[in-house]
């Protein structure tokens, strides 16, 4: 136990060693790989975390050639991280539409609820494209260019569709609450 607590004590004295006699070589390297600064400071500090877990064999005779060849692969490692990470939100995403907001599992089941009644009322006074166009939106959370690929039209057909079909559906109900203020 005590061995590895000295052999972790020294691993982190090497690594702070190459920081002070690298350091400023390491950020310019990790700034060429990486433009946002916050990145930057992550990747210097993942780099330093990496190099007290393993630091550099003793038989490395171009410390910097060693150090930016491994640079390139933690900034590589941490762009491929990233995009996974990405991919799994979104996957995530995809099966989870309902929103976060709810305290009660119920209330997803009522917004869903509402969303049923309102599509069911929005197809009965907006016919056509414009309904279709809506529900793919709301109801099945396709994006314009998925909507415009199932209807066969541009996308920006599609945002004209979702538009109008909307501002028709604000006036019935505009006209709808005006009706029942009046009585």
């Amino acid at each position: 136990m005590e061995a590895d607590h000295q052999k972790q004590s020294d691993n982190v004295e090497a690594a702070l060693d190459v920081i002070l006699k690298h350091g400023v070589y390491i950020r310019q390297i990790i700034r060429g790989l990486v433009r946002d600064d916050a990145d930057v400071e992550d990747l210097f500090q993942d780099f330093f975390l990496r190099l007290a877990a393993k630091p550099i064999p003793p038989h490395i005779r171009n410390v910097r050639a060693f150090l930016r060849t491994l640079l390139l692969r933690e900034a590589l490692d941490a762009q491929r991280r990233a995009r996974r990470y990405a991919a799994h939100v979104k996957k995530c995403g995809g099966y989870f539409r309902k929103t976060i907001n709810n305290v009660d599992p119920a209330d997803a089941i009522i917004e869903e609820e509402q969303l049923d009644a309102l599509l069911g009322a929005f197809e009965h006074y907006v016919q056509g494209r414009e309904y279709r166009a809506v529900r793919l939106r709301y109801r099945e959370s396709k994006n314009n260019a998925e909507i415009a690929e199932i209807m066969g039209v541009k996308a920006s057909s599609v945002a004209r569709y979702i538009c109008t079909g909307l501002e028709k559906m604000r006036k019935i109900m505009e006209g709808r609450m005006q009706k029942g203020r009046e009585q």
